[in-house]
């Protein structure tokens, strides 16, 4: 189950005695394995799972923008998508697990793809195409 949050720097000090560089909190440098070290294997896959649910949703919205032919729309989602990767790779390299880029990733990602249902949604009420194609109902005042 781990050694608990936060607590592998203290737990790892007598591991590393015989190291030239005394590390004052040694960190493992490595998002996934500090989240198995401190928090187990059911954290590490809710982590993993979490960033599988974000890059199919952005792949989502990629898909429904296409279908749209919302330029726009693609291009954010192609790019969160690859933020997502530099994020995930990065990972793998620094301990970045409780930092924003994860996060802030996963929130636009479930904003794009609410966004897009929505877009989806209403154009298909009132038989439009497109998000463009709102403005005018927008701005026009009501009878």
């Amino acid at each position: 189950m781990g050694i608990g949050p936060a607590a592998f720097p203290e737990d790892a000090v007598p591991l590393i005695r015989n190291n030239p560089i005394p590390l004052a909190h040694p960190v493992t440098h490595n998002s996934y394995l500090e989240i198995l070290a401190e928090n187990g294997v059911p954290a590490l896959s809710l982590f993993l799972a979490y960033l599988v649910m974000v890059w199919f949703l952005l792949r989502r919205a990629h898909g429904e923008a296409a279908g749209e032919d919302d330029v726009d729309g693609r291009r954010l989602a192609t790019a969160l998508q690859g933020s997502l990767i530099v994020a995930v790779i990065s990972g793998t390299f620094l301990s970045e697990e409780l930092t924003s880029p994860f996060w802030l990733l996963g929130g636009l990602a479930v904003v794009l793809a609410r966004d897009s249902v929505r877009r989806t949604a209403h154009s298909r009420s009132y038989g439009q195409s497109g998000a463009m194609d709102l403005l005018p109902e927008l701005v026009s005042p009501r009878a």
